[in-house]
Order: C-alpha cells, then sequence, then structure tokens
C-alpha cells in the first residue's frame, strides 16, 4: 500500500483509498503552504502566491509551485483562471468547493494540535503558518458528534 500512495501518478482509484489518496497530496513539501495561503485569501495571482510562500527564508520556486497547483487543480481543490485580456497573461487560483471543505480538516487538526500538542500556548509567527488561517474545533465536541452518528 505505502508503495501506491508514495507514486505521484496513481489515481484514486489506483490507490483504493479516499483518505491515503488526499494524505499523499496534502504530504507534498509545499502543499500545506499552498492551500493555507489560498485559505486566506480568496484568490490569488500566481506571482502573488508564490511571493507569499516562504519557509525558513526560502522561497517556492515557479516550478514548485506550477507543479503542486497542477496536482490540487487535476484533483478539483482548486479553480484556475486565466486572464487573458493583460499583458502579459495572468493566472490566477481559487479554491473550490471541495478545497475550501479541508478548512473543516485543517481546523480539527488544529484543534488535536491544541488538546495534545500544547499548540495554544505557542505564537506563530509564520505568515505561511497554516495554524494562522483556520479557526480550531474542538475536538471533544467533534468527538460528541461522531458517536452521535455511529
Amino acid at each position: 500500500m505505502i508503495e501506491n500512495i508514495c507514486d505521484i501518478n496513481k489515481t484514486k482509484q489506483d490507490i483504493g483509498c479516499e483518505l491515503a489518496f488526499l494524505l499523499r497530496i496534502l504530504g507534498k513539501k509545499w502543499m500545506i503552504f499552498i492551500l493555507s495561503q489560498l485559505l486566506k485569501n480568496e484568490e490569488l495571482y500566481f506571482s502573488e502566491l508564490q511571493k507569499r510562500i516562504r519557509v525558513n527564508h526560502k522561497v517556492i520556486s515557479a516550478k514548485a509551485l506550477s507543479d503542486n497547483l497542477n496536482i490540487l487543480e487535476k484533483n478539483d481543490l482548486i479553480k484556475r483562471e486565466v486572464i487573458s485580456d493583460s499583458k502579459p497573461v495572468r493566472v490566477k487560483y481559487k479554491l473550490t468547493e471541495k478545497g475550501r471543505d479541508l478548512k473543516i480538516i485543517f481546523g480539527a487538526l488544529k484543534g488535536w494540535g491544541i488538546k495534545w500538542g500544547d499548540l495554544e500556548s505557542k505564537h506563530c509567527g509564520s505568515v505561511n503558518c497554516l495554524y494562522n488561517s483556520v479557526p480550531a474545533l474542538d475536538i471533544d465536541k467533534a468527538w460528541d458528534l461522531l458517536q452521535r452518528n455511529e
């Protein structure tokens, strides 16, 4: 199963597990930072997105950004819009409904981190940090909801 998850060319059907497929996408080096920026901003042009993504003083390369955006678009997590009436042609990106739903998942992860990882007492100074992009979901309340729906 691990080999299937790591192969970027594998589809959801090849992997056979929705969760493993999503984790494969989210586990890519820059993906969380790209999604974080798109969650914070309704839409961003390619150049704006590239300027905003910095990790340890390193900026994402145009190729890495393009590759990651292609994966997100291929999986219907973002929408790409070409603005051809401007010179040069500009491309902007925004999350689809499917992509915006990731905010709930990231909120649950943040809530888990607050409960078990002492994240509440930490301050994240990074503008790219997902921690600053989503509100936390209360894990105990989420657990109650899950139990009611079993």
